[in-house]
Parts: structure tokens; C-alpha cells; sequence
């Protein structure tokens, strides 16, 4: 089932409503989605029971920084976190941040 949600979280202390678009299951974001937080900031990838699972690419709108790879149970598994530019600042290797 794909469709809307209007999430109430909280995000790095930004409270407010979350805008999602994807698929569900049981109220929850499940599958392939995008949520938009209050500030700005987009994640656009997959999803289990609610949490970020899988290949996706989260961005902070402020100042473009992101990070590609795989989530686990809603935390950075495997990926890199770029600059705007592309400039690599980390990868993540099983949780593990290293310095680029």
C-alpha cells in the first residue's frame, strides 16, 4: 500500500510535522519512501516498521551535507557522509565512523 503520512516527530529538536510519501504498513512507513522534517532536511529510501532500513540518502537542507549508503535499524551502517561538493568527510563501516 503506498500513500501520505503526516508524521508528529521529533528530529534533532525540530518539532513539527514530517511530511511522507510512500509505502505503509500498519500506519508506519514500510518499503520505499521520502519523508521532508520541518527543517528541511529529506530522506529518500527504505524503510522498515518506521525506521530508515536499507539504501538511502539522507540530506541537511542548511548546507547540502549528506549521507549514501545503508541504514540498520534507523542508524548509518555502511556509506559515506559528502559535503556539497562531493567531497567525502567520512565513511562508515559497520556503525564505525572514519575520517576521510
Amino acid at each position: 500500500m503506498s500513500g501520505k503520512l503526516y508524521l508528529n516527530m521529533l528530529q534533532k529538536g525540530v518539532e513539527g510535522f514530517a511530511k511522507y510519501k510512500g509505502d505503509v504498513v500498519i500506519g508506519k512507513p514500510h518499503g520505499v519512501g521520502t519523508v521532508v522534517y520541518p527543517d528541511g532536511n529529506k530522506y529518500v529510501g527504505e524503510w522498515m516498521n518506521g525506521l530508515f532500513h536499507g539504501q538511502g540518502i539522507y540530506t541537511i537542507a542548511s548546507d547540502g551535507y549528506n549521507y549514501v549508503g545503508e541504514y540498520r535499524i534507523g542508524n548509518l551502517w555502511n556509506g559515506t557522509m559528502k559535503e556539497k561538493d562531493g567531497t567525502i568527510d567520512y565513511k562508515v563501516v559497520n556503525w564505525k565512523k572514519i575520517k576521510q
